[in-house]
């Protein structure tokens, strides 16, 4: 069975809450707590959101982008990695199944 590992946050959905956000501070009719409690946000982030969108409107509250370092494996050089840990360390010439992480590293 093969586990498929999700990204520790959806970017897009939280683009989107920002964007619906910012259709509600146009609208003018609720108060930022209201849209927080709406959102299910906190009220410091709601606040956040209010000054970066009152600063740039709608388009300054689209996403960052990616989070975090760019990864320095490739794809393939990824899969690789993912089918030697599943053949297990002594398949790669290791004494015990018992994967560290200069034992991954030096993976090929």
């Amino acid at each position: 069975m093969r586990t498929r590992i999700s990204p520790r946050r959806d970017f897009q959905g939280l683009e989107q809450r920002r964007k619906r956000a910012g259709r509600l501070f146009a609208a003018g009719k609720m108060m930022l707590a209201e849209i927080a409690r709406e959102l299910k946000a906190s009220r410091q982030s709601v606040s956040r959101w209010y000054a970066e969108w009152r600063r740039g409107g709608s388009s300054a509250l689209r996403g960052a982008g990616r989070a975090g370092r760019k990864p320095k494996l490739d794809r393939g050089q990824l899969r690789q990695v993912e089918k030697a840990l599943r053949q297990g360390a002594r398949s790669q010439g290791f004494g015990t199944d018992l994967w560290t992480l200069p034992r991954v590293a030096g993976c090929d």
